[in-house]
């Protein structure tokens, strides 16, 4: 195994947070379409009918959090790549100390944020085939 440069360490520590991140910024955007998907398939809504009627104020709220979710996700990976630049010595608006700061509580509330929601949809799901 190579030695690790002093700093690469904290970039490599990095790379493995943002791939979490994407993981979680792709399943949130995904689960987006879960409610309606569920709606046609299992109630049997047709084409054209809508669906409003059918939804419950969990989707909603799922929606809101999944939705707060990605948009965590992407503002992360914007100051991960300002944090990598500041790492390497270049200057940015924020100081590295901060910049980790800022990182670590939109990792947080964007885990919290993607947890809820998915609950939320679950909870839909149970209530549909109760």
């Amino acid at each position: 195994m190579p030695a690790i440069q002093p700093e690469q360490w904290r970039i490599e520590t990095n790379k493995r947070y943002s791939e979490i991140v994407s993981s979680v910024t792709t399943l949130a955007t995904g689960s987006l379409v879960i409610p309606i998907a569920l709606i046609r398939q299992i109630v049997g809504v047709k084409e054209g009918e809508a669906i409003g009627p059918k939804l419950s104020w969990h989707v909603y709220v799922s929606w809101i959090t999944l939705g707060l979710s990605v948009l965590l996700g992407l503002s992360y990976s914007w100051l991960s790549a300002k944090w990598i630049k500041a790492a390497c010595g270049q200057k940015t608006a924020l100081g590295v100390t901060w910049l980790e700061r800022l990182m670590d509580w939109l990792f947080v509330l964007m885990l919290l944020s993607f947890v809820v929601g998915i609950v939320l949809l679950v909870r839909f799901a149970w209530r549909l085939f109760a």
